[in-house]
Formats: structure tokens, C-alpha cells, sequence
């Protein structure tokens, strides 16, 4: 009889002690799956930050030119071969400014492209003005 009910306190705390290990197992999955999602969330809001901080900064560059566009003094009308040259002067920055407003180093050869094309651009529009 003493055998009996060793043998059943032993069956009883084996199955106790499962039973808490399966509420913590399950305990420590729903905590993991809340930091996972947690997770999720954080990168979604990097990405969306990341996006704003982006168009900032296009919004900086297009008032940056508006401002320069305001403090050059008055020109005569330019020959539509200075404004050509011009306007593809603007988007060369444009288009530099924003690689370096997406991250792109100022080694990155998407960058030193562009840098080189607004090089060549400015010695071509200043080699067009009268």
C-alpha cells in the first residue's frame, strides 16, 4: 500500500510539474509572440519615419532652391539654351539631393555620378552665359 501511494505522489508531482512547465511554455510563447509583434510594428514605424524624413527633406531642397532663385539678382530673360542648361542643372541637384536624402554616401557612385554630371553642367551653363 505505501508502494501505491508513493508510486501515486510521484505520478501526481510528475504531472503537477508538467503541467506548470506547459503554462509557463505557453506563457513565455505569448510573451514572445507580443515582442515579435512589437517588432513588426517598430520597423513599420521606421519605414514611415524614414518616408517623412525624406520627403522633409525634398521639401527643404525645393525651398533651399526657391530661396537661392530669390537672392540671385534680377537677370535678363535667358536664351532657351541658358534656361535648357539651367533647368538641367536644377535637376542634377535635385537628383543629387535626394540619393543623399535616401542615405547614399557621398562615395556612392550613384552619387559621384551625379556630382561629376553637375561639374560638367556648370562649366557648360557659365560657358553659355553672355
Amino acid at each position: 500500500m505505501r508502494y501505491a501511494s508513493a508510486a501515486l505522489l510521484c505520478a501526481t508531482l510528475m504531472f503537477t510539474n508538467t503541467a506548470a512547465f506547459a503554462e509557463t511554455d505557453e506563457a513565455d510563447k505569448a510573451r514572445i509572440q507580443i515582442l515579435e509583434d512589437q517588432v513588426t510594428q517598430l520597423k513599420a514605424e521606421v519605414r514611415r519615419l524614414r518616408l517623412t524624413t525624406s520627403e522633409m527633406q525634398t521639401r527643404l531642397n525645393q525651398v533651399n532652391i526657391i530661396l537661392h532663385d530669390l537672392q540671385q539678382p534680377e537677370k535678363a530673360e535667358l536664351s532657351d539654351e541658358e534656361a535648357d542648361c539651367q533647368q538641367r542643372l536644377a535637376d542634377a541637384h535635385k537628383t543629387r539631393d535626394k540619393l543623399v536624402s535616401l542615405g547614399y554616401k557621398a562615395g556612392h557612385p550613384d552619387v559621384v555620378n551625379v556630382s561629376v554630371l553637375l561639374e560638367q553642367l556648370e562649366k557648360e551653363c557659365k560657358s553659355k552665359q553672355p
